[in-house]
Formats: structure tokens, sequence, C-alpha cells
């Protein structure tokens, strides 16, 4: 019937049932053991909200930063090794160049040294080193020689260096007999000795005697060529007298004296030859 009513027969036949029924569809899920849900009605849960998916942002983030500071730190650490590593092979190279350039040029100059025009050579070198180019090197001045006048001037300033010294003798002043020596004097066989020895040896034999007498003559004074030196020779007789002893004898002695700071000193004393000598 179309009110929806059922029809029933009794035909004596079974009956049969006709339903004028909608469809019921109903939503088919699978739960979790994968099993249907078809016929089950009303809404699929929704799932529950998680922060996973923001947790495995972050970790990506933080592994990806953390890689980056490990990238650059190696490339940073491979950088400056290599650069260290460059720096000490320039050093050793540069020190091997020198050593090599060291030992080229004193190969160089062995067989320069060794070769015949060495020395030639070397001393060509040397004359121009540190020398300008075109200059005009001024030759030493040579002292020129004495004239005649200064000559004679000379011999006066001995010769009267010679009478000093005689007569501080005659008078036994040490200090004025030895102010005509100079600080150091080749003195008879004792060779170079300060003045002080000389000294020691004058005051003995002023100390031995009350009289001494000097008589010199034959003196030649014979001036260098600068003037400023000159050798004097003369015979020289004495007589000394004393309490207990006395002495005479006569030789042919040379002193030799230099100017020094326009005064003539006795730089040495000795006998030539001995004429005779009583004690």
């Amino acid at each position: 019937m179309n009110d929806g009513t059922t029809l029933q027969f009794f035909d004596g036949e079974p009956q049969t049932v006709v339903r004028n029924e909608q469809p019921n569809f109903t939503n088919q899920s699978v739960n979790s053991y994968g099993q249907s849900n078809y016929g089950q009605t009303g809404n699929l849960p929704t799932p529950p909200k998680s922060n996973s998916t923001v947790i495995y942002l972050l970790s990506g983030l933080v592994l990806l930063l953390l890689g980056g500071i490990v990238v650059a730190g190696v490339y940073i650490f491979t950088n400056n090794g290599n650069q260290v590593a460059q720096n000490n092979t320039n050093t050793v190279n540069a020190n091997i160049s020198n050593k090599a350039v060291v030992s080229n040029v004193s190969n160089v100059s062995n067989v320069s040294n060794n070769s015949p025009n060495a020395n030639a050579k070397n001393a060509n070198v040397n004359t121009n080193v540190n020398k300008p180019a075109n200059a005009n090197v001024a030759p030493s001045p040579s002292a020129s020689p004495l004239s005649a006048a200064q000559i004679e001037a000379a011999k006066y300033e001995v010769a009267d260096t010679i009478n000093v010294w005689k007569s501080a003798s005659e008078e036994r002043n040490i200090n004025a007999h030895l102010n005509n020596y100079a600080d150091k004097v080749n003195y008879y066989n004792g060779g170079i000795v300060p003045v002080s020895k000389v000294r020691a040896d004058k005051e003995r034999a002023f100390g031995a005697y009350n009289s001494i007498e000097f008589k010199i003559d034959n003196q030649t004074i014979t001036p260098n060529a600068t003037g400023d030196k000159a050798t004097v020779a003369f015979d020289k007789e004495w007589n000394f007298s004393g309490e207990e002893k006395s002495s005479s004898g006569k030789v042919r002695q040379q002193l030799t004296l230099e100017k020094n700071g326009g005064r003539w000193r006795i730089t040495g004393e000795r006998d030539l030859s001995v004429y005779y000598k009583s004690n």
C-alpha cells in the first residue's frame, strides 16, 4: 500500500512481507584494531590535538643550528691549521733560502779567493768600498824638512835642557833633576821603566856622596826631521866624593829626548862606551 501498511495474503503459502522502508545508511569506520565500524551511527571522534609537531620542528631547528656551528668550527679550525702550516712552511723555506744564499756567497767568495787574480780583485774592491764617485782624496800632508834656523833653535833648546839636568845633579836636587825625564824612560840595560825606577837609582847615588861634579864636552845634538825628537851624545866625566867612598870615571853617554807640551824631556839614557872607571 502506498501508506506504508503491510499486505498480508492468506492463501496457504508462506507469508510474504514487503517493507517499504528507506535505507538506513550508517557511517563506516575502522577501529584501532583494523575492524570495520560499519553499521555504527554517529559522527567520527575528533583526534586529540598534540604538540609533537612543534617539538619536532624545534628539534630540527636546534639540530640544524648545531650542525651549522660544528661545520663552521671545523672550517675555521681547518683554515687556521692550514694558515699555520703555510706560515711554518714559508718560514722554513725562507730559512733554507737564506742559508742557501749565504752558502752560495761563501762558495763564490772561496772560489774568488782561490782564483789567480783574487788578490788583485780584492785589492780593487777594498779600495773602492765606501768611496764616492769622482772623490778627490787629498794626500796626507808630509812634514816639511826643518829650515836651518829651526834646526839651530831645536839644538839650543835641547842643549839648555841638558845643562839644567847637569846642574840639578851637581846640586843633588832630586826633584829638579827628575823633572827633566819623561814618565817612561829607556834606562840603560833595564829597558823601558817608569820614572820612579830612575828616581830610586838617582836617590841612592845622591845619598851616597856629599859632592857631585860633572864635566860634559864633545857634545853633538841631532834633531829629527820634524823637530820633535833629538839624540844627544857627549863625553861625561864625573868625580863623586863622600865620607866613606868616592867614584870617578869617564864615559861616552847618549840621551834621547822628545818635545811634549813645549818642553824637551829625556826618554832614554845609556852609555855608549866607557873610557875609565875608578871606585
